[in-house]
């Protein structure tokens, strides 16, 4: 299984957000949760863009982390944004591909 898929998945709604709700409430699970997702995506990115223009990504990867605790809390489960996260996957590898003239 893919890492990637696994931490950004699984990890971060399962362990960073449910279980930070319960142990030190709603609020800080949402924002730990979605800037623990914000930053694990550094690591693949922070060479590819000016400063400015991974400032605002990294600003749009935590909206992003916000949305995905949303969807989790209320559906209760991590199915939901698991599905639009292999989804925004899907669409930016396809994107990728188109780039470099793959497909």
């Amino acid at each position: 299984m893919d890492c990637e898929f696994t931490a950004g998945g699984v990890l971060f709604p399962r362990v960073c957000f449910f279980h930070a709700k319960e142990q030190v409430g709603r609020r800080f699970a949402y924002l730990f949760s979605a800037g623990a997702f914000a930053v694990y995506h550094i690591a693949m990115m922070s060479s590819w863009f000016s400063v400015g223009l991974f400032l605002l990504l990294i600003a749009g990867l935590v909206v992003a982390g916000l949305l995905f605790n949303w969807l989790n809390e209320r559906s209760g489960n991590i199915y939901a944004s698991w599905m639009v996260h292999m989804f925004a996957n899907f669409a930016i590898n396809t994107i990728g591909f188109m780039l470099f003239e793959i497909i």
